[in-house]
Formats: C-alpha cells, structure tokens, sequence
C-alpha cells in the first residue's frame, strides 16, 4: 500500500496542510519543522501525487519551449542544444520539467502552443526563436499567458514582451567589417530564413557596414534557406553562379560545413570530368598514332615494292 501525505503528517506529528507547505518550500515553516517533516519523507520513502498537487495548485511544474519549425534540423544546429541545456539546468534546481514541441510547419507549432495553453499543459512558455508578423507572440499577448522569447520581439511595443537578446546587428556588422580588412570587396551573406528577426538584423548590419566602406549592396550576394543541409548548399551555389562571384562568404558553422562539403563534392566532380576527358584525349591520341603508323608503314611498304618492281 502506498504511503500517503496523511502517514507523513502522523510520523512528524503534524497536520498535513504543514506537510504540504514543506513540499512547496514554503518560508512559513521554520527550520526545525520541515527538517522533521523531511526526514519522515525520507524514512516512508514518500513520493507525492503531482497530479493531485497540480489539481490544487492549478500549477503544472512544467514549462514549454518552442522550437522553430522542423524541430529534427533545428537539433543540427548547436546553438539550440546549447540553449536547451542551460534551461533544462536551471528548471531542475526548481523542480520544473520541460515539456517540448516536435512539430514540422509553422502551423502545426502554432496549434501545438494553442494546446499547451488551452489545455493548461505548461505553466509558461520560451519561444526559442523570434519571427517577423509572429503569430505565437500575438496570441500570448491576447491569451495573458506567461512567456518569454529568446531573439528581438518584432512587435509594435516591445516593452510589453518578455525577451533574451544579443546585437545581431553588430554581429553582422563587425563579420563584414573583418572581411573588408582583409580587402575582400565582394562578399556573400548567407542566413536562416528572411522573416526570422536575427536574419533581419545580421543583413542590416551587412548592409550598414558595406555602407560605410562605400562598397555596393547586392541582392545577388545575399540568400536566404529554410533546410538546414540541402538549402544551405543551394543557396551557396546560387550566390556563387553569379557572372562576379562573392570572394568570401559570411553564415553559420553549420553552413559553413555544408559549404565545405558542396566544394569538396564540386571538386571531385570537376576532377572526375578533368580525368575523363584526359583520358579520352589519351585513347584518341593512341587511335592517331595507330592510324597514323599504320599509313606510314602501308606507304614504305607500297614504295618498296615499286621500287622492287623498277628494278626488275
């Protein structure tokens, strides 16, 4: 049989609303009380029923982070790892679980939130990435349901928005400005989708400092994906087919090492058609010189014999 909250009240010889208050931390119950009540925890081996607790305290202990659509390629990217676990740290020193969304379109991850919010799943959100014209933030807004939002609210007032940000704008303008001191004149800029606010803030960073070195500002040298592995590389390639081609490229590790790949792959492709085509130069080659020493003998052979023929 269970040990129930009524057993760990009679074993510390107290009422079980002061047990209850020891589970929830609270400053009301002095030390040498909850001491007692915890140790009769520990010796009943007592677990207490969240979900009756949850009930009581319309508290679920539990928080919702929000990954950007296509949660599976989000995790290629280190920095939402990194992120998770700095906030999976700091809920278990409060006893706070996670609870995460898996979904793959920005409306399934809006219709994954409603749920959490509608049926009192969590008890407060972080949304891990921040969008232009964001539906998540209007209906937080609307629904007065706790969150915060890592990345620059792109809403009229942001004071009334709860966020986390670094200056995506000087990071953009300081990675082109380290560029143009190596005297690189032309270069690309390649970045996560456009409506993504730290998109937006790195490109007018580019922009500002190419600005201030008096270098153009091209469209062509800027691309923008949505998948992580193929769509990088395709807007690599793309940035780099243009007639005047970036001598030097900004984005994200993870782009980078896709950009790594895409080169390797081009080269050994180029190097297989270079071998190719060397090598049906060598069999042509070969072909002549058969063709041609096959005539030349046929002809010492035809000139011999006239001659013999002379001679007779």
């Amino acid at each position: 049989m269970s040990v129930t909250i009524k057993d760990v009240a009679s074993e510390a010889k107290v009422a079980t609303s002061t047990v209850s208050r020891v589970l929830a931390n609270s400053p009301k119950i002095s030390a040498e009380t909850a001491k007692r009540v915890r140790k009769a925890i520990a010796d009943l081996n007592y677990h207490p029923n969240h979900t009756a607790r949850s009930l009581a305290s319309q508290l679920t202990k539990t928080i919702g982070l929000v990954m950007p659509s296509s949660a599976h390629v989000s995790f290629q990217n280190p920095f939402f790892p990194e992120v998770i676990r700095g906030i999976s740290t700091e809920a278990h020193k409060k006893n706070y679980g996670l609870y995460l969304t898996t979904s793959q379109t920005d409306e399934e991850v809006f219709e994954e939130v409603q749920r959490m919010v509608q049926e009192k799943r969590v008890d407060a959100i972080i949304l891990l990435f921040s969008l232009e014209n964001d539906r998540l933030v209007h209906y937080l807004l609307e629904q007065d349901f706790p969150f915060v939002l890592l990345g620059r609210p792109a809403v009229t007032n942001p004071k009334d928005v709860w966020y986390v940000n670094n200056d995506n704008v000087r990071t953009g303008r300081l990675a082109t400005e380290y560029l143009t001191l190596l005297k690189h004149e032309r270069i690309g800029l390649i970045l996560n989708r456009s409506d993504a606010v730290v998109s937006q803030d790195r490109t007018y960073g580019y922009k500002e400092a190419l600005a201030q070195m008096n270098l153009p500002v091209r469209d062509d040298y800027l691309a923008y994906y949505t998948d992580q592995h193929t769509g990088s590389q395709d807007a690599f390639i793309s940035v780099m087919s243009v007639p005047e081609p970036p001598t030097a490229i900004i984005a994200e590790d993870m782009v980078i090492f896709g950009i790594l790949r895409t080169v390797q792959e081009l080269a050994r492709a180029t190097c297989a058609r270079r071998l190719v085509t060397r090598r049906v130069q060598q069999l042509y080659d070969f072909r002549t010189r058969l063709t041609t020493g096959h005539k030349h003998r046929h002809s010492n052979l035809r000139a011999r014999y006239t001659s013999n023929e002379t001679a007779i």
